[in-house]
């Protein structure tokens, strides 16, 4: 869940941590979260702390890499992507 998606600001940002989501549940076949706390999970990030959803160790780790750069990616490398 990105910070900017909780307070109703959405860009290309929360796209591209939306996309990082969709990869994970195509990857590990469930939501993102399910196995988590989801009130924790709202309240860390709206202090501005980093969550993950918990990966599967057997999902192929290139994969992984690519779900986290959607989710870590700084805004300079989000709007070199985009323009």
């Amino acid at each position: 869940m990105n910070k900017d998606a909780l307070e109703r600001n959405f860009s290309i940002q929360t796209d591209i941590f939306a996309f990082g989501m969709f990869l994970y549940e195509l990857g590990c076949k469930k939501p993102p979260f399910t196995d988590q706390d989801q009130a924790r999970l709202v309240m860390a990030r709206r202090k501005g702390e980093k969550v993950e959803p918990i990966i599967p160790p057997e999902i192929d780790r290139r994969y992984v890499e690519i779900m986290r750069e959607c989710w870590n990616a700084s805004k300079i490398y989000k709007e070199f992507l985009f323009h």
